[in-house]
Order: C-alpha cells, then sequence, then structure tokens
C-alpha cells in the first residue's frame, strides 16, 4: 500500500496535498514514514487506518486537543471536561455513551463563545482561535463514540490535531500551524510508538 494514496480523500487532515508530497517517497515504507512525519493529523488519520487500537488513538487526540485549551479564555471549563471524559473512557471510568453524550453537549458551545468573545474580548484570546479550540475537544470524545468504525474514528482524531493546529495559526500566525502540527505528532509517537504490522 502506497502511503500518499491514504490522503486521497483526506481533505479533513489539513493540507492533504502536503501530506501526499511528504509522503510519496516513502512509498510503503511505513516506519520511516512514521519515524518523520512532521504532522500530528496526517499521522492520526494512517494509524487509525491502520486498525491501531482506539484507546491509543484516543489518547493522542486527546493529548492533541489538550494543546489548544490555551486559546479558550481560562473560565470556559467545559471543552476541558469533554476530553476528560474521553479520558476517563481510554481508563475504563466512562462508557461509549458517556462520550458520545459529551461530545453532543459540546456543540453549541464553539458559536456561543464566538458570540460572547465579540461582545466580551478577553485580552490574548482570538474568538476564531477559541472556537477551533473547543472543536478540537469535541473530537476525541467523537471518536470514542465512533470507535467501532475505523473510518471515522480516524477521522475524528486527525482532526483533534488539525482543529489545534487551526486555533493556533488563528491564535498566533501561520507558521504556529506547523509548530502545532509538530507538536501533536511528537505526542502521537508518544502513544503509538509504532504503527500495527
Amino acid at each position: 500500500m502506497n502511503i500518499a494514496e491514504l490522503f486521497n480523500d483526506a481533505s479533513h487532515v489539513g493540507s492533504p496535498k502536503l501530506a501526499r508530497q511528504f509522503s510519496e517517497p516513502f512509498g510503503s515504507d511505513f516506519p520511516s514514514w512514521w519515524a518523520e512525519a512532521p504532522c500530528g493529523s496526517w499521522m492520526l488519520w494512517v494509524a487509525g487506518l491502520l486498525d491501531t487500537p482506539p484507546k491509543k488513538l484516543v489518547t493522542a487526540a486527546c493529548d492533541s486537543a489538550r494543546q489548544s485549551l490555551r486559546f479558550i479564555p481560562s473560565s470556559e471549563t467545559r471543552p476541558e471536561a469533554v476530553i476528560a471524559v474521553a479520558e476517563a473512557w481510554i481508563e475504563g471510568h466512562a462508557t461509549i455513551e458517556d462520550c458520545r453524550i459529551a461530545a453532543e453537549s459540546i456543540g453549541g458551545v464553539q458559536l456561543e463563545l464566538g458570540e460572547w468573545l465579540q461582545s466580551n474580548p478577553v485580552p490574548g484570546i482570538n474568538s476564531a482561535a477559541a472556537m477551533l479550540a473547543v472543536g478540537a475537544a469535541e473530537m476525541p470524545a467523537n471518536a470514542v463514540a465512533f470507535s467501532g468504525d475505523r473510518t471515522w474514528c480516524a477521522n475524528f482524531v486527525s482532526q483533534a490535531a488539525t482543529r489545534a493546529a487551526a486555533a493556533a495559526r488563528h491564535a498566533i500566525d501561520d507558521n504556529a500551524w506547523w509548530t502545532m502540527q509538530k507538536t501533536c505528532a511528537d505526542l502521537v509517537r508518544q502513544s503509538i510508538p509504532e504503527l500495527p504490522a
């Protein structure tokens, strides 16, 4: 299997064209690709498609999503609480249904927070970044809810890193997108040292 082909229909990973370009020289050398991949969302997508255990995927997604919490006002605790439910599932202390409910509960928070920040600016907080960070926080719980479907689970875990990177871009600058993706890539490798054989 050619790694680059896995990104033919993967707009949710962020820069799928770059993902294909980066991956093409590796052919089907997954271990080398895994060691060098610079983008957490690309890695989570591939890991999910290759039947990596869902708990490992969700762990990496939670770690990635947590990187964007700093772009949300500290008074807004619901996104972190949703990540915590997914983390509880990893430890066997929450059910798939708990995660589904948690993911649904955060759905309206993005718009609510964006509107609130427009009327009540918080120094150092960008409303678009905050909304994207909320979206990142939702993704691990969604991944749990769809953990029985390899493609959907892969989609949601990869979006945790994609949205965290997008939040960084809005909060800081365009270069921050790649910096965040690199941070997420390192976190993914900690949770998933190697891909399934």
